[in-house]
């Protein structure tokens, strides 16, 4: 998720040199797993097959939805489920346009009412409005996450306040709250809340976290 050298570049006081190379590389591999595991995914791109969402439909009859990663780079398939009926839509035009549209934040999927003139399947429809005030799924393929060089800084800079954490919990064998010598004073959090470190970083991943 980050480099040895982005981290030098994040936090260029804190000193490394202490270190093996492969420890560094373990530290970093184990900074970028607290991110997954605080999002629910992994932020690098990757094909995800039949994620089941909740239906919504809104009043302009368009239906709505809220992939569970961030951000939807396309969409591969889109199904509804309405008890053992479904219906697979046509994603695409004649000429290949794209029918759906993902917002400009590549965070939701909406395919307009007006586009509903092609699908295929055992559930009957004339519109997403006869689905609105009932229950029904979709089963939806599409790709998610960026390319590791278009990670967001956030995201990076989470990544690096994990290893930060990793490192002072490293000196701080005993589990000390605080530590001080002279005029150095340092604190290591608490076990209810976590560092400073991992305060940090989880309020730079909370726009980011799993959605539903």
């Amino acid at each position: 998720m980050i480099t040895p050298a982005d981290f030098a570049s994040y936090a260029p006081e804190v000193v490394t040199t202490g270190y093996t190379a492969p420890t560094i590389s373990g530290m970093i591999a184990q900074a970028s797993r607290r991110v997954s595991d605080y999002l629910e995914y992994t932020p690098i791109v990757e094909v995800i097959v039949d994620e089941v969402k909740k239906g919504i439909v809104k009043s302009n009859g368009d239906l709505y939805i809220k992939p569970a990663k961030v951000p939807i780079v396309s969409v591969s398939a889109i199904n509804i489920f309405k008890g053992s009926e479904t219906i697979a839509l046509t994603l695409l035009t004649s000429t290949g346009v794209k029918k759906y549209n993902i917002d400009f934040r590549s965070r939701s999927i909406v395919y307009p009412y007006y586009e509903f003139n092609g699908s295929s399947g055992t559930l009957v429809l004339t519109d997403f409005l006869s689905l609105r005030y009932s229950d029904f799924y979709i089963k939806l393929s599409y790709t998610a996450g960026w390319q590791p060089d278009q990670l967001p800084a956030t995201i990076k800079q989470a990544t690096v306040l994990f290893m930060r954490d990793i490192i002072s919990q490293a000196n701080n064998p005993l589990g000390a709250t605080s530590f001080s010598q002279g005029s150095i004073s340092m604190s290591f959090g608490n076990a209810r809340y976590g560092s400073k470190f991992i305060q940090d970083a989880v309020r730079l991943l909370a726009p980011y976290k799993r959605i539903g």
